[in-house]
């Protein structure tokens, strides 16, 4: 008896939520309310709130690049230029290597030793180491190249 109340029992709660939990289906030509959510729309901007970033520069297109050169003047810094009892060829290698240049030496005057101390450009050691020496020294900055060649005659 009491095992037949008990499945009595649950009987009956199983159909009281069944009852609870149906689906009511209404066919095809139903007239159920259909509701149109349309979207939000704000007739006034939020109200402000606190920024830390107090104004803002807003995106504008670049200004035009200038593309006329001012001068046609290269523009080179100045070195302290020290060989004492160098070979013209180490000479031209270290005058090369302050600018980033490759250096090429006459081989009839590359063993010659020569002292010279100075300041200035590139091209003003240039000079001044024909000056001293009696040489031809080009500097080539279109190929970036730095040439000691023969004596001037």
């Amino acid at each position: 008896m009491k095992n037949f109340n008990m499945k009595l029992f649950i009987l009956i709660i199983v159909m009281l939520s069944m009852s609870g939990c149906h689906y009511k289906y209404t066919g095809a030509n139903s007239t159920l309310d259909r509701r149109v959510h349309i979207f939000a729309v704000r007739q006034l901007p939020l109200a402000p709130t606190y920024n830390r970033i107090r104004t803002v520069h807003l995106a504008e297109p670049l200004p035009s690049r200038d593309n006329h050169p001012v001068s046609n003047r290269i523009i080179t810094p100045v070195f302290q230029f020290e060989a004492e009892n160098s070979t013209f060829d180490e000479v031209a290698l270290i005058l090369a290597n302050t600018a980033k240049y490759s250096a090429h030496c006459d081989p009839d005057i590359a063993n010659k030793k020569v002292s010279i101390i100075t300041l200035g450009t590139i091209d003003e050691i240039a000079k001044e180491i024909e000056n001293e020496t009696g040489i031809t020294v080009n500097i080539d900055h279109k190929n970036k190249e730095v040439r000691f060649l023969g004596s001037k005659k």
